[in-house]
């Protein structure tokens, strides 16, 4: 009989630490610079979070729909974003960025109106995001921080450990250099 593999208990997944203004990758801080959205996996939804008790996410059936909140749960997203060790992660591959933080929905929201002003004539391709650095943004007294996210681009969809050649880069312009 062969070995059975029944994977293991490590959660695969990427964050933004506001606190700390840091990135995590599978709860690893790192300094992230550059990173791929599969734009079609979003979603949009709600997320309850408590200590002690696994998350509880609802998603829309429609990313743009309005979202009623239920009693202790916050808007939340959902997207599939490729990490590489070239750009400061510490794994080569897909990870879930899931949240209902705040500073994180705050900067894929700034980054978005970019996506969607060029995503129609790149279909078959994933947005290539910049890491440009952090800002600080007030929320009622207190003030948050915001990963600063920039569009650098776009390229062909990767595989689990493919390099990924852009096909255009500053938004809509070629480029000879490689994500």
């Amino acid at each position: 009989m062969s070995n059975l593999d029944l994977g293991n208990d490590s959660v695969e997944y990427i964050a933004w630490r506001s606190q700390e203004k840091t990135w995590s990758v599978d709860g690893e801080k790192c300094d992230l610079k550059k990173f791929l959205i599969d734009t079609t996996s979003i979603k949009i939804g709600q997320g309850k979070l408590q200590e002690g008790v696994a998350p509880i996410w609802e998603w829309n059936d429609v990313p743009g729909g309005k979202i009623q909140l239920k009693d202790g749960y916050k808007k939340a997203f959902y997207l599939s974003i490729y990490l590489t060790d070239k750009h400061g992660s510490p794994i080569t591959g897909w990870r879930e960025w899931m949240t209902n933080q705040r500073a994180s929905r705050e900067a894929v929201m700034k980054l978005w109106k970019d996506i969607q002003a060029t995503q129609e004539s790149h279909k078959d391709e994933v947005a290539m995001v910049k890491i440009t650095g952090n800002e600080m943004m007030k929320v009622g007294q207190a003030s948050i921080c915001l990963p600063t996210l920039e569009l650098d681009g776009w390229v062909t969809k990767p595989g689990d450990n493919d390099n990924v050649t852009p096909i255009s880069t500053d938004v809509d312009k070629p480029s000879d250099t490689e994500f």
